[in-house]
């Protein structure tokens, strides 16, 4: 985990950065895999559905 920018949090097969935009009121959100498209709707849904469920 790395708070240098947000939270940016690296997994093997993917990993994910969560920051406050500097220009608008919102939450920016940048994933990334290794290529699997799968993978990558899978874990964007859970890192979604998570950020909801705190607010």
């Amino acid at each position: 985990m790395d708070k240098i920018d947000g939270i940016g949090v690296d997994f093997k097969n993917w990993r994910f950065n969560l920051r406050p935009s500097n220009t608008e009121p919102l939450i920016r959100f940048n994933m990334e895999t290794r290529g699997d498209k799968e993978l990558l709707k899978e874990k964007e849904n859970e890192v979604i559905e998570l950020v909801k469920s705190l607010n």
